[in-house]
């Protein structure tokens, strides 16, 4: 049987928040944020004054501050979580969203927070994705549908953090209802997920792979956890991480809404890498960011 599931313990992070511009002065640990700088002093040549500018030291005309705490996203060690910026191990992820905070090496390999349309690829399903409020949705209940961020090189070892509304569902109880990310993406016939699924009961953690079989038919396996909330409702956020050692990629996934969390793990032989991504089936779901942090494959 090509699945395992067995409870653990990941880093669960995410709160409520909206989208943010350049926010009130706060305290920073690495010279970003606004209030820095002499009066008129552009640093990084964006046009925007020091005193003034969320990233004094990286240019950023938008200034966009998604978490709304003083640091603009490009600047950042946790564009998505309002926290101290603390970075332990200096490798540019803050500790709050860092798998490994005190273990250097890890790097973040984007953020998106869906401000304008993004140039990411559908491939799966119609072209009904839609951008507006800084939220990326999908609508359509009736079929699955898959967008992807074409990176190259591709991701290899990753985390994964994504914050996920999920609007409405199909009434056909004979759709597999799902909304959740993509890991590892390489063709529609082969790809990791984790997410959210509807249960006989409720609703429940999957995370797995589709793949093919001898004849080239694509197969789905997968691991289930119990998730104790309905899948609509609040922002939730999912978290997924992947491990590869000795031929075999590990898949741990996590889902948390306020004090209700699930988590499921799933093991294969595929290789980890490949491209990043967002998927529903028969769900209308909004996707408000997605965080991407590169991990060494050698890194526990």
């Amino acid at each position: 049987m090509r699945w395992a599931s067995v409870w653990l313990s990941v880093c669960l992070a995410g709160c409520a928040f909206e989208h943010g511009q350049a926010g009130e002065e706060t305290e920073t640990g690495s010279g970003s944020g606004s209030g820095s700088g002499s009066q008129g002093q552009d640093s990084d040549g964006d046009g925007i004054a020091d005193a003034t500018d969320d990233c004094p030291a990286v240019a950023n005309v938008d200034q966009r501050d998604h978490d709304d705490d003083g640091r603009g996203d490009a600047c950042d060690t946790c564009p998505h979580l309002a926290d101290s910026d603390a970075d332990s191990d200096a490798d540019g992820v803050g500790d709050a969203c860092d798998p490994h905070p005190t273990e250097a090496g890890d790097r973040i390999a984007f953020f998106e927070g869906f401000y304008d349309p993004v140039a990411w690829h559908e491939v799966i399903g119609p072209k009904s994705w839609q951008q507006a409020s800084g939220e990326l949705r999908q609508i359509q209940l009736d079929e699955p549908s898959q967008i992807v961020r074409d990176d190259n090189p591709n991701p290899g070892t990753v985390f994964v953090d994504a914050r996920v509304r999920v609007n409405a569902m199909s009434s056909d109880t004979a759709v597999r209802r799902s909304a959740g990310v993509v890991l590892g993406y390489g063709d529609p016939k082969h790809y990791f997920f984790c997410g959210l699924a509807a249960a006989t009961q409720g609703s429940e953690i999957n995370v797995g792979e589709v793949y093919t079989d001898f004849f080239g038919t694509a197969q789905y396996s997968y691991a289930p956890g119990a998730f104790a909330a309905s899948m609509s409702g609040d922002w939730l956020t999912i978290q997924a991480r992947t491990r590869s050692r000795d031929g075999t990629t590990t898949i741990e996934c996590s889902s948390r809404r306020a004090e209700v969390t699930g988590t499921a793990t799933f093991s294969t032989d595929a290789d980890a890498g490949g491209d990043i991504g967002v998927r529903t089936n028969g769900t209308d779901a909004s996707f408000d960011y997605v965080f991407v942090v590169e991990v060494p494959a050698s890194s526990s």
